[in-house]
Order: structure tokens, then sequence, then C-alpha cells
């Protein structure tokens, strides 16, 4: 139980170095290229996560719900994660041959290096829920702050060398640098252990569970996805090249707002799970996260309203005019949305899934319905407001099923959060984590 918080934040903390390398890249890579190319490599990327959230179906879920009730071996976990990547990247060949295919995605790379990336992605995901779900946050963040760091050196390199590269060219090198992660990570484990993949006891009677298991979270993943990254069709759709990487860039710096909730969540979930059995302390840990978490991104969202309409231009440059407006529509419901993660982790923890299904459902149709209403005439802006009113129905809806469940007072335990305090405890831990 004393564990429960120092594991929370050394996760978070080890994430936020992946994190920080990911923002520095996103800000190089976005000032080099203009809006009009990173909203058509943002697009493509959007597709391509599409692609392996379907093949993946949900399997990184089961792994760690399995990982982290030491229900099934590390080793079988892993010799499943390989089989399942090359099983998954072999069904996509054929489809590679289609014409329309690179035509939908708009990427003129070779067929071999997507389906190299492609099986790269899947293996690096599997992987990685393993390292997380064990407690092993080094690893993989490490690996991924390296990826986004090499990323960044070429792009600084050519700026100041006066050597242009295409934005063609510096997404196949960018498909080549992630497919390279899992393959890493996997000889990274066998170093560690090395009879990683030798033969193990069968786990035919839990495979079943797992599948299960791994389809309900895919089916949850697949929605969440949805409601985060849908509006990009439409805003694709309906809105020009620029406005389109405006919106683009507003989710990403909005992200910031979310960053504690969404780090500490990847940590949260295996200790939740380990915990689950006592429920009234589950519940208690729960409500009292999504108090500090509304008060996290409260806090951090003020700097980006006091100051984004200086700093976003100073940042990425001129042809980012509509940033600043088009994320105050997203802040407030982007707010709303850091108070899911505590109570989407505690449904799936208790495998009640269906809830959090039904919530994320419900809120895609909102928000198609809204930026169809709006979009045409409102341009981002109007997507902005969609998101918005998605998030807070997604929020409320968790929320009230929590409430009807549990016996805890949000009132009483919201008072007992000391934002001061869990800073303190955050600068300890961090300190401690240096050291």
């Amino acid at each position: 139980m004393n564990e429960f918080k120092p594991k929370l934040l050394s996760g978070v903390l080890w994430r936020l170095v992946n994190v920080i390398s990911a923002f520095v890249f996103n800000t190089i890579f976005v000032a080099y290229f203009g809006a009009a190319d990173a909203g058509w490599f943002f697009f493509l990327f959007n597709n391509l996560f599409f692609i392996q959230l379907f093949l993946g179906l949900g399997l990184e879920s089961g792994i760690s719900y399995y990982n982290a009730r030491k229900e099934i071996d590390k080793r079988s976990l892993t010799r499943i994660a390989l089989l399942w990547s090359f099983a998954a990247t072999a069904l996509l060949a054929p489809v590679l041959y289609h014409p329309a295919f690179f035509s939908i995605l708009q990427l003129h790379a070779g067929k071999v290096l997507v389906m190299v990336y492609i099986f790269g992605a899947l293996l690096t995901t599997f992987l990685a829920a393993i390292f997380y779900t064990s407690h092993e946050n080094r690893t993989p963040n490490i690996l991924f702050a390296a990826a986004n760091l090499l990323l960044t050196v070429t792009l600084l390199e050519k700026k100041w060398s006066g050597v242009s590269i295409s934005i063609a060219t510096f997404t196949e090198f960018y498909l080549i640098v992630y497919s390279i992660l899992g393959p890493v990570m996997l000889l990274m484990l066998l170093a560690r252990r090395p009879g990683t993949l030798s033969p193990v006891k069968s786990t035919r009677g839990k495979m079943p569970g797992l599948i299960k298991y791994s389809l309900y979270s895919f089916l949850l993943a697949g929605l969440f996805t949805l409601l985060k990254r849908c509006d990009y069709w439409l805003v694709e759709r309906f809105c020009p090249p620029e406005d389109m990487g405006n919106y683009y860039q507003s989710t990403k710096i909005i992200q910031l707002v979310l960053l504690v909730p969404s780090l500490a969540s990847f940590s949260l979930y295996p200790l939740l799970v380990e915990s689950i059995k006592d429920r009234s302390d589950a519940e208690k840990k729960v409500t009292r996260l999504v108090a500090v978490y509304l008060s996290i991104a409260i806090l951090l969202s003020l700097p980006l309203v006091a100051a984004g309409n200086w700093i976003f231009p100073f940042l990425y440059g001129g042809t980012f005019t509509k940033l600043y407006p088009t994320t105050l529509f997203l802040i407030p419901g982007l707010i709303m949305f850091a108070g899911t993660y505590p109570l989407t982790v505690y449904f799936s923890g208790r495998n009640e899934n269906m809830t959090n299904i039904r919530g994320l459902a419900t809120a895609i149709i909102i928000l198609l319905s809204i930026d169809l209403l709006l979009l045409p005439r409102y341009s981002i802006y109007g997507a902005g407001i969609g998101s918005t009113i998605a998030n807070g129905f997604y929020f409320v809806f968790l929320l009230y099923h929590f409430k009807r469940t549990s016996d805890v007072s949000f009132k009483e335990l919201s008072r007992e959060v000391s934002i001061k305090q869990e800073l303190i405890t955050i600068f300890q831990t961090a300190n401690n984590w240096i050291k």
C-alpha cells in the first residue's frame, strides 16, 4: 500500500522524459515544415495509427491485465506478442497491393517499409505493455526519447547546414526509426532474461480469457481513439490545409494540459488492478485522483490561456494564426477529460469495460453531430466546441456510474486533496528518482 504513490510517480517521471523529447521534436518539426506539410504528416500517421490499432485487436491491454495480475508468465506473453506481430503484419500484406491503399493514406513510401513499420509498431506496443505493468518504466521511455532525439537532431542539422529535406523523405526516415524500436526492446528483454523465448508451460487455459479481454479493450481503445481523433477526418474534409495544420497542432498543445493524467494512467492501471480486490480502498483512491487530476489540469491550462497568444506564434511561426482561439475552445472539455482517466482505469481494472464503451460511443455520436453542424460554417472553431461538449459528456457519464455503485463522498474527499502537498510529493519523488 505504501508503494502505491512512489510507483505511480516514478512511472510518470520516466514517461515525462519521453513526452518532453516528443514535444521538442514536434516543435522543431512544425517550425521546419510549416502548417500545411505538418497537417499532411499528422493526417498520415493518424491513419497508420488506426491500422495498427485494428491489427493489434487490443492485445496490449490483455497483456497488461494478465501481467499485472501475474496470471500469465512474462515469457508466454512475450512469445504471444512476437507471434501476433508477425501474423498481423502478414494479414496486412495482401492489402498493401491494392491500388487504393496508398492513395487513401496519401503515402508514397514503399510497401516493404510500411510493413516493417507496422510490425515494429505492434511489437513495440505489446512489449512496452510488459515493461510498464512490471513497473520497469525506464527502458521503453529511454528508447522512445532516443528516437525523438535522433529525429530532432536530424532536422536541426539540416536547418543549420542549409540543406533542405522534403517532407516525403523525412517521413520515410521517421518510419525507419520507429520500426526498429520493437526489435531493440525484444533484444533487451532477451538480454535480461535469456530464456524469454524458450518453451514454457501451456497457457491454453488462460488464452480464451486473454482474447476476450483484449477484444473488449480493442473496442474500448477504438472508441477512445475515435473520440480524440475522428474529428481529424471531418476537419480534413471541410477545412483548408493550413486550418487542418492549426487544428492538429492545437490538439497536440492541449495534450500538455493532459500530460500528468495521461502519463499517470499507464502506471495507475497495474497499481489499481493489484489493489482492486479491496473495493473500498480502490474507490477512495479513484475519487481522490479525480479531484487531483482536475485541479492540476486547471492549473496547467492557465498559462496557455494567459500567454498562448504570444507564445504560439513565437514557437510555430506565422502560419498558425488560428492556433490560440482554437486552443481556448478545446481547454474546458479537455480539463473535464482529465478527470476521466482514473474512472476509465477503474472500470477497466474491474473488467467492466462496457461502462466505458457506452459512454465513449455516445460521446462520439455527440462529437460527430456537432462537428457536421458547425464545421462548414465555423471551421476548426466548430471542431473545438464539439470536442469540449463530447468530452464533458463522457466525464459526467462516468462520474454518474461511479457514484451510483460506490459509497464514497466526493465532497469529503475533495476537501482532503491538497495540491500543494501533491506537488511537494512529486518533487520529493523526482529528487529521489534523480539520485
